[in-house]
């Protein structure tokens, strides 16, 4: 019938568009773990259909995180189970002293992977998405959720696995996008000189503000004396690669050192064409605070 043919096809195109919102899950968490805690775990998920929805407080000890990814016109909930045993093993290399601690570094672990999520989906799709850094967590789980069993392995162990959900109108409509290949970014045709740069080091400089003095003003500078950025408190700082601005976030600690979390990133095409510079001398650069 054809009201039973529109449901098996919306089923459909929802399981696709989830296993897609599932590898970019999966490479983005694991990509943020070895850069916050110098682990990376190992993770595959499940190509069924989605397992029941879980019940927040059902299984003692499970982690539930939830934030959203805004569109322009709506927000779509995220919801991720994470039993104790397997938040605690991935944090544990940070060495906090406590549970609450740990569970909040899991947290920013999970919020910095939803963000290149939200991130790699935009630019594929070419609109505008965005995880608010201040969204306030549901206190119920919405009802139009999927959801995909992530397993994951961490060195030779084999964690319990990790339930993530995603709102299911968002996922069908993903499911129209190519997939890229599980391992691999999409690409263009291979570039030679790219290839032979790929390895090259470029310094990379955190600008928390900038000001322009007079000569006069900066004769007269001492050590005490204040200079006045033209950023305000709260303003995101800029990351500055070969003096081009390639991405904007705010300054976080990532085991006892500064770090930035990006927000605002430019696109994977423009990043690769900053390798042309390094081949040419450039001035010297002003002052950055």
């Amino acid at each position: 019938m054809p009201e039973a043919t529109l449901s098996n096809t919306t089923i459909s195109e929802m399981s696709r568009g989830l296993t897609v919102f599932a590898q970019d899950w999966c490479h983005a968490f694991s990509r943020v773990c070895e850069m916050v805690t110098g682990t990376k775990p190992e993770l595959s998920w499940s190509g069924d259909e989605s397992p029941a929805a879980p019940v927040p407080g059902d299984i003692e000890g499970h982690f539930w995180w939830n934030h959203v990814i805004a569109g322009e016109a709506a927000q779509y909930p995220v919801w991720i189970q994470t039993p104790r045993r397997t938040w605690s093993k991935i944090v544990a290399s940070l060495e906090l002293p406590d549970d609450e601690q740990g569970q909040q570094a899991f947290s920013d672990i999970l919020s910095q992977a939803l963000m290149a999520v939200a991130q790699e989906i935009a630019g594929r799709k070419r609109i505008k998405l965005t995880v608010p850094s201040a969204q306030a967590a549901g206190s119920s789980q919405p009802e139009d959720l999927a959801f995909r069993t992530i397993q994951i392995e961490l060195g030779e162990e084999h964690l319990p696995d990790i339930i993530v959900g995603v709102d299911s109108g968002f996922a069908s409509e993903l499911q129209a996008e190519e997939q890229p290949p599980a391992d691999e970014e999409v690409q263009g045709p291979p570039n030679p000189l790219f290839e032979r740069l790929i390895d090259l080091e470029l310094p990379v400089s955190v600008v928390l503000g900038r000001a322009t003095l007079p000569i006069r003003e900066i004769l007269k500078i001492t050590p005490g004396s204040l200079i006045e950025l033209g950023h305000q408190v709260g303003d995101p700082v800029e990351l500055v690669v070969e003096n081009a601005v390639v991405a904007r976030g705010e300054v976080v600690a990532v085991r006892g050192n500064y770090g930035v979390r990006i927000h605002q990133l430019i696109s994977r095409q423009e990043r690769m064409m900053l390798h042309s510079s390094t081949s040419r001398p450039t001035a010297g650069a002003g002052a950055r605070n």
